[in-house]
């Protein structure tokens, strides 16, 4: 939904985000839609919506 804007305003980073979550949670098509979305994003975004899905696993 954030990576396309269906619902919610489009925010690459944060779809980023949910899918290395999910990623690491074992779902198998997280990794795919994680790589087209990094396609559409800066260098420093990728890294700033991996940090934010660190932060999020650590807490919760």
């Amino acid at each position: 939904m954030y990576a396309n804007g269906y619902g919610t305003p489009q925010d690459h980073v944060m779809a980023y985000m949910l899918w290395n979550i999910a990623a690491a949670n074992g779902h198998e098509g997280a990794k795919t839609n994680m790589d087209i979305v990094a396609k559409k994003m800066a260098s420093e975004k990728i890294l700033e919506a991996q940090q934010l899905a660190k932060e999020w696993m650590e807490k919760y």
